[in-house]
């Protein structure tokens, strides 16, 4: 029925114009016949060139996803591309209606680049009038990974809330399935910190003899460090002031550094345990400092002379709001203890030390796992780099949503065409 249609269409203007001219006379009726036969000329080659538009399009998604597909799934024999590729296509095939049968012309991949060349022909039904029944379509599309490092610090709430309604064993399992994605990318050029947080951090007690803790170390000392002073306590580098180590006060596990090892991040965050209160800018302060290559952790500055640039990004999850503030030193300055009930205070430092971490480039994403008030909400989402990097997580299925979408916007691809 369709064929019949389209054959009436492209058949009836030739036998107007045939009409036209076998009743027509002298000079006008050749002139009319000529601006006739120049209209639908037009006409054909512009239906035709739309037609051609949109085959292209769709024949460019196709070749665009075998690129992808290819990379993600890292096929390198040439039978695997080939295959793979021609599969993708046939199934195109069978859903497209009309408008030819896309073609895999080649399939290529050097190292990390994969290179796709296929082509369509296009049904010319309007422009077989000039004598030229089909279209050919090409197109070329070329993914590869980004020849970049990737340094990311997951800053975890290790507070005592944590442990009701299986919010810890929630957090375990979406954190290391993010480092699991990571992983998978066999790319040496990713690493990891993990930084729990509670009312403190610690940095561990194997850097007891690192300068950049003042000293004598306290008896019994865990690895918990206070804030200090004001204005430092916002800044990531040691900078010649020292850290004050802390003993007496709650202390979780110690936090891993920068890491390719993954099987050590990964320990790390199923050693975590809850216990303890709420005072984010403890958390975000340390995890700045594992991605600033100065001291007191220096992970960050070690990379590789391959990597083009390496990208910087912070996590910072929590379950709650701020419940304890620096407490105060002589002569009113904030620290070394996280004693303080000034939440106005400790809100107002974990806005700047975000602010602090996204002009230094880091892309910062937040989630609010479970929390209840708006204000803390608001707070994450405007420490977010943008909103779409903030998560709402109202339960522990979201919470694995926010790390999965988290881990694929990390695994970034560069596609050209």
């Amino acid at each position: 029925m369709y064929k019949c249609s389209i054959r009436l269409l492209v058949d009836s203007p030739r036998q107007t114009l045939h009409h036209y001219i076998s009743h027509q006379s002298g000079s006008f009726a050749a002139m009319g016949a000529l601006v006739m036969a120049v209209l639908i000329s037009c006409l054909a080659i512009a239906i035709d060139l739309s037609n051609a538009y949109s085959a292209k399009s769709r024949l460019q998604d196709t070749t665009d996803a075998i690129a992808l597909l290819s990379v993600r799934n890292n096929l390198k024999a040439q039978d695997e591309l080939t295959q793979a590729a021609n599969a993708y296509i046939a199934k195109m095939n069978e859903k497209a209606r009309h408008g030819g049968r896309a073609k895999l012309d080649s399939i290529s991949r050097d190292g990390d680049r994969v290179i796709v060349l296929a082509s369509n022909n296009v049904g010319g039904y309007f422009s077989r009038i000039l004598g030229k029944d089909k279209i050919n379509v090409a197109v070329q599309s070329e993914a590869v990974f980004d020849n970049r490092g990737l340094d990311i610090a997951l800053v975890l709430d290790s507070t005592g809330s944590m442990s009701s309604n299986n919010k810890l064993v929630n957090l375990k399992i979406a954190a290391n399935d993010l480092v699991d994605q990571l992983e998978a990318q066999k790319n040496e050029h990713i690493r990891v910190s993990v930084v729990p947080f509670a009312q403190y951090v610690n940095v561990g007690i194997s850097n007891k003899k690192e300068l950049w803790l003042s000293g004598p170390l306290p008896k019994g000392w865990k690895g918990c460090v206070g804030s200090r002073a004001m204005p430092y306590n916002s800044a990531a580098p040691h900078a010649g002031r020292d850290f004050t180590p802390l003993s007496g006060v709650p202390c979780g596990l110690p936090l891993q550094p920068l890491s390719h090892d993954y099987k050590a991040v990964k320990k790390t965050i199923s050693k975590m345990s809850a216990s303890g209160l709420t005072y984010m800018p403890a958390g975000l302060v340390w995890g700045f400092r594992t991605l600033d290559a100065q001291a007191p952790f220096t992970e960050a500055s070690k990379t590789s002379g391959k990597v083009l640039r390496t990208e910087r990004v912070m996590v910072l999850m929590s379950d709650g709001e701020n419940t304890r503030s620096v407490g105060q030193w002589t002569l009113g300055s904030s620290g070394p203890y996280h004693n303080g009930q000034n939440i106005s205070q400790a809100n107002s430092e974990t806005s700047k030390l975000c602010e602090n971490a996204k002009s230094d480039g880091i892309q910062v994403f937040t989630i609010a796992y479970e929390i209840k008030s708006n204000s803390t909400r608001k707070l994450l989402k405007k420490c977010a780099t943008s909103n779409d990097k903030f998560f709402d997580a109202k339960s522990g299925n979201d919470l694995r949503d926010a790390f999965n979408s988290i881990a694929q916007s990390l695994i970034q691809l560069r596609l050209t065409a």
